[in-house]
């Protein structure tokens, strides 16, 4: 009886430790490489985000900067051919 209850208590205790090993062992947590990968990923994607943000801010001042110059030379090209008009009432 004895050693039924010590064989049952060993083999409990054998399930249990094997019980345990496969329970932590299958859990699949992030190693600590992959965590500084994951970091590392994300600085990169928070640099680049800045950066495109940047780059958005320059193209929109570089297109302002196209339009006035445009209006300016609207502007030119009004006042030429009205002192063209102005030479030909003149006859020169």
């Amino acid at each position: 009886m004895k050693k039924m209850s010590s064989i049952k208590l060993s083999a409990f205790t054998l399930l249990l430790a094997f019980g345990g090993i496969f329970v932590t062992g299958c859990t699949s947590y992030a190693s600590e490489e992959q965590l500084a990968a994951l970091e590392q990923l994300k600085r990169e994607v928070r640099s680049a985000q800045d950066n495109l943000d940047a780059l958005k801010k320059e193209k929109a001042n570089i297109e302002s900067e196209i339009s006035k110059k445009n209006a300016k030379l609207e502007e030119c090209n009004k006042l030429k051919q009205e002192a063209s008009a102005n030479l030909k009432k003149l006859g020169l």
